[in-house]
C-alpha cells in the first residue's frame, strides 16, 4: 500500500512539474532555436510530433507502442539536451510503466524525471 501511494505521489509531482515547465521551456527554446540550424528545428518538430503520437497511443491503451514512441522521443530530447522535453518524456514513460504493472521501473523513471 505504501509503495503504491509513494508511486502515485511521485507521478503527481512529476506531472505538475512537467506541466509548469513548458512556460519556461517555451521561452528558452525560442531563444535557443534562433541559434540552431534548421536540422535541429526539424528534430525538435519530429520529437514533438512523436510525443503527440505517444499520447494518442497511450490514451488508446496501446502501452507497448506508446512505450516505444516515448523512448524515441527521449532519445531525441537527450541528443539536444532539452531538459524540459526530457522531463516530459520520462514522466510519460513512468505513466506507461505504471499502467503496464511495472511499478519498480515506473518509480525509477519518475525519479529520474525530477
Amino acid at each position: 500500500m505504501y509503495y503504491r501511494l509513494k508511486l502515485i505521489a511521485l507521478m503527481s509531482v512529476t506531472a505538475i512539474f512537467s506541466l509548469s515547465l513548458p512556460v519556461y521551456g517555451e521561452t528558452s527554446s525560442r531563444i535557443l532555436n534562433q541559434n540552431h540550424s534548421s536540422l535541429a528545428q526539424n528534430s525538435t518538430a519530429e520529437a514533438d510530433k512523436l510525443f503527440e503520437e505517444g499520447v494518442k497511443l497511450y490514451r488508446q491503451g496501446e502501452y507497448f507502442k506508446a512505450l516505444e514512441v516515448y523512448q524515441r522521443v527521449l532519445k531525441l530530447r537527450r541528443s539536444h539536451n532539452d531538459k524540459v522535453g526530457i522531463a516530459q518524456a520520462l514522466n510519460k514513460l513512468g505513466e506507461v510503466y505504471y499502467w503496464m504493472s511495472k511499478g519498480d521501473k515506473a518509480l525509477e523513471v519518475l525519479q529520474e524525471a525530477l
